[in-house]
Order: C-alpha cells, then sequence, then structure tokens
C-alpha cells in the first residue's frame, strides 16, 4: 500500500468522522437528573431520611433480595463503581439503614431493621411490582 492510497483512505475517515459529530453537535440529548439530588424523603422514628436515586436504588434491591448483597452487585444495581457504592454505603450506614461487613475475600451489605422500614415505606410509595 503507497504512501499516497494511506493518506486518502486517512482523510475518508476524517470526513466521515467529521460528518458524524457534525450531526451529534445538532442532536440536542435532555441532560440526564443529578445522581446525588434527593429524590424521595422519608421519615421513620421522627427522623427525616433524604434520599437519592441511588439510596432509592440500593434500598429497595436489598428489601427485593431479603436484606443482604455483596459491594459487586450493589455496585451494577446503583449503576456506578464499587468505590463511590462503598461511600455510599458507608454514608447509609452512618444514618442506621444498613450494616457494611467486611472479610478477606468480600464486602458485604445488611439491611438494619430501620432501613427495613425505610425500604418499605419507599415501596410501598411506588408500588414496585418487580425489580
Amino acid at each position: 500500500m503507497s504512501y499516497r492510497s494511506e493518506l486518502l483512505r486517512g482523510a475518508r475517515e476524517a470526513r466521515r468522522l467529521a460528518a458524524m459529530l457534525n450531526v451529534l453537535h445538532r442532536v440536542k440529548l435532555p441532560e440526564p437528573p443529578p445522581q446525588e439530588e434527593a429524590i424521595a424523603s422519608v421519615e421513620i422514628d421522627g427522623r427525616e431520611y433524604q434520599l437519592s436515586l441511588r439510596h432509592v436504588a440500593v434500598l429497595l434491591f436489598l428489601h427485593r433480595v431479603g436484606g443482604s448483597a455483596v459491594l459487586a452487585r450493589l455496585s451494577q444495581v446503583a449503576g456506578t463503581n464499587m468505590r463511590q457504592v462503598l461511600g455510599l454505603l458507608c454514608e447509609m450506614e452512618s444514618w442506621g439503614l444498613l450494616r457494611v461487613i467486611t472479610t478477606p475475600t468480600r464486602i458485604g451489605v445488611l439491611l438494619t431493621p430501620v432501613g427495613e422500614r425505610v425500604a418499605s415505606e419507599l415501596s410501598e410509595r411506588i408500588k414496585i411490582d418487580s425489580f
């Protein structure tokens, strides 16, 4: 393959990519809602919990699967990486909603009775049939 043909192929590819970018520039996609914005508020025993979309996802998932799960599965449910989910879980643990249990090979999470009540309240509000 000659230098000239290689150069022509590169120019064609650049034109194709420029056309694609032009189309994408004209398309206006809606901005997704902020992940950390409170979307639900639950009051249990005089304490109010302001919950983001990720808090709600984790609580409802734990509620539906029996109250326990491993970190890797929760990161899939929350739609983020394990480090961010671990920070979220530590925050929820400080609120008393769940317990984080660390072993040498895994990190597990257990829903506390208060967390179960919050998850039940959320589940009743939005009437989830299946997850």
